[in-house]
C-alpha cells in the first residue's frame, strides 16, 4: 500500500512530536507538587503501559498513520516490549 519511506517519514515526524509531549505531561501529572516524590511508582507506570498499549496503537493509526494501516497491519512493523520498554523508562527516569 505505501513505501517503507513514506511510512518512515510520516512516522517520525508524529513520534517526534508526540512523545516528548506526552513524557512531559505524564512526568508533571505524576509528580507530587508539595510534598515532592511521585504518585506512581515504577511498577505502577509499567503496568498502565501494558494496558493501555492497545487503545495506543488504535490511536496510531490515525494519528500517525492518518488511519491508512490497521492496528495488526501496525503491530506487525513494532516491537511492542521496545516500545514498553522505552516509554517507562523515559516516565521514570527521575522516579
Amino acid at each position: 500500500m505505501f513505501d517503507a519511506d513514506y511510512l518512515r517519514t510520516l512516522n517520525e515526524k508524529y513520534w517526534h512530536r508526540s512523545i516528548p509531549n506526552s513524557v512531559k505531561g505524564i512526568n508533571k501529572t505524576n509528580k507530587r507538587r508539595k510534598s515532592g516524590g511521585y504518585y506512581a511508582k515504577p511498577e505502577a507506570i509499567a503496568t498502565m503501559f501494558e494496558e493501555t498499549f492497545d487503545d495506543a496503537m488504535e490511536e496510531a493509526t490515525y494519528e500517525a498513520f492518518e488511519g491508512k494501516l490497521s492496528i495488526e497491519e501496525l503491530a506487525a512493523k513494532l516491537d511492542r516490549q521496545q516500545i514498553i520498554d522505552r516509554a517507562i523508562a523515559l516516565c521514570t527516569k527521575n522516579v
